[in-house]
């Protein structure tokens, strides 16, 4: 099971207004998405990737854990139980992130 670790400066805006985006190749997205449901260890919890965003790009992951939070809406009031959604940049602009080096998306 692989493990991502948090990028350095991760508390960063993953995209600001200026800079280059950074482009996978279909390739490159399709291997990503073919991890959609595989399990993974980040920031010592056990998490599902749910999703990945084209972008930015980003995996969205998920807590397997069976305590869920409550989720706010957009104005700060409960709306409903879920469980701990984190998304993790795959790439800074200078080196690839570390889920890269976690998910072999290159071979």
């Amino acid at each position: 099971m692989p493990t991502i670790t948090q990028p350095p400066g991760s508390n960063q805006p993953l995209h600001t207004a200026g800079e280059p985006a950074i482009v996978l190749s279909a390739q490159q997205l399709q291997r990503l998405r073919a991890k959609i449901g595989e399990e993974v260890m980040y920031s010592g919890l056990m998490c599902e990737i749910i999703e990945v965003l084209e972008d930015i790009p980003a995996l969205v992951v998920q807590t397997l854990d069976n305590t869920p939070r409550i989720q706010t809406n957009q104005l700060g009031e409960a709306h409903r139980r879920t469980r701990k959604t984190f998304t993790v940049p795959l790439m800074s602009k200078h080196n690839q992130g570390p889920a890269f080096a976690a998910l072999p998306v290159d071979e």
